[in-house]
């Protein structure tokens, strides 16, 4: 990171609070981490539970779950010559559960975003496909950010 010269009162252009340039540095940082990373893990975690959900588990001997096809033992377990056991939740029962689990993972706050887009269109950057280029927007949006 820069070393930019910023009175401890430095009010943040990003959360409009007077607060310690540093501490409100960590919070754009974390954002465009945010920014840049959020959907390329998505697409990877999706990747990865298809490849999951698709492959053979062999048969163990020592093992009580069957082998087979992860998606089929679960959707058509007659198929692969298994009961179901799948168990029934009420719509009680997900309301429950919705207070422990996220759906989602929080995306980068829209002012943050309205920033980081509005800096890469004067830059003509553009969101990448592949880690490594996203790593180089990353690092030049935090750069931008600092110079701010």
């Amino acid at each position: 990171m820069g070393s930019l010269m910023v009175p401890t009162g430095f009010t943040c252009m990003l959360c409009t609070s007077r607060m310690k340039f540093a501490n409100c540095l960590v919070w754009c940082v974390s954002d465009c981490i945010r920014f840049c990373f959020m959907d390329l893990i998505q697409n990877e975690l999706h990747y990865v539970a298809e490849e999951w959900n698709s492959h053979r588990i062999r048969q163990s001997a020592r093992a009580v779950a069957p082998g087979g096809i992860s998606d089929l033992l679960y959707f058509v377990p007659n198929r692969e010559g298994f009961a179901s056991c799948r168990h029934l939740v009420t719509d009680q029962d997900i309301t429950d559960m919705a207070e422990y689990v996220s759906a989602k993972p929080a995306p980068a706050p829209a002012e943050f975003v309205d920033l980081a887009q509005k800096i890469m269109e004067e830059e003509h950057w553009s969101m990448q496909t592949d880690p490594n280029s996203q790593l180089d927007l990353y690092c030049k949006l935090v750069d931008a950010v600092e110079s701010l």
